[in-house]
């Protein structure tokens, strides 16, 4: 098990490790049913916007937009590492459906600490969105954390899936709000490694364990059944787990209009 000392240079130096050992796999395709979400319907339209700027093939985003309620708050998601952005878009859709304007975004080769800075186009395309925050998945979940530092002065919360902040990315001196919704069976990582992570978050950050939840059930990539991290069996479902993830989710996004 990974030993925490110190744990902010450990967590730099894994993730530093992970990018690289990625950049030589392929990346992992979205499930059908994630393709499928990327439908319109009558609650949620779905649309793509190209960056000029952004080079191909991940020169685009999506955004999920309620179309009950004009949103207040805005979701910006950065995917995992090696994996397909249109793998996050069941989530994404069920997180616009509860009345909040959400943006998938692509990463440069798939790894989101390349593209960073991409939440500020997403930022300046919605200037009638009052409150914002990041998110992300594993490497996804730093790259948030690495946005929300960098622009606390336009992003209000960051929900980390499933991964933390460096010391690089620490948000423990931050006014921002912070919360971590991670998984107990994760494999690599255990309750005690999240915890440990709370040093990098600002004071009363909230931390949320899914009991039996695996880093591969927070998208909707691969075959559908294979867990692709070293993770320990569950008897939890893929949809019992985003239940709660989007759940959790809203209920940040909930607090910060508050």
């Amino acid at each position: 098990m990974l030993k925490l000392k110190p744990f902010a240079l450990v967590t730099l130096v894994l993730v530093f490790l992970t990018a690289c050992e990625q950049q030589g796999q392929g990346t992992l395709p979205p499930m059908q049913e994630a393709l499928d979400t990327l439908m319109p319907d009558e609650s949620v339209d779905v649309y793509a916007i190209e960056v000029e700027a952004w080079a191909e093939p991940q020169n685009q985003y999506y955004v999920f937009e309620p179309t009950s309620v004009t949103p207040i708050s805005g979701l910006i998601i950065y995917p995992g590492g090696k994996v397909d952005f249109r793998a996050y878009a069941p989530t994404a859709k069920a997180i616009a459906a509860q009345g909040y304007l959400v943006a998938l975004l692509s990463s440069p080769n798939d790894l989101a600490l390349f593209g960073v800075k991409r939440g500020k186009e997403v930022i300046n395309a919605f200037p009638e969105i009052q409150f914002w925050s990041v998110t992300g998945h594993s490497l996804g979940g730093t790259a948030a954390a690495a946005f929300g530092k960098s622009n606390d002065d336009i992003v209000d919360g960051v929900v980390i899936w499933d991964s933390y902040p460096s010391i690089l990315f620490t948000l423990k001196n931050s006014d921002l709000q912070a919360k971590t919704i991670y998984g107990t069976n994760g494999g690599n990582t255990s309750s005690e490694t999240f915890e440990a992570s709370a040093v990098h978050l600002p004071v009363g950050s909230e931390l949320v364990a899914i009991e039996g939840g695996v880093h591969t059930f927070f998208g909707y990539y691969g075959d559908g059944v294979s867990l692709y991290h070293d993770e320990d069996p569950t008897d939890l479902t893929r949809e019992e787990q985003q239940a709660i993830l989007v759940n959790e989710t809203v209920k940040f996004l909930q607090l910060l209009e508050d």
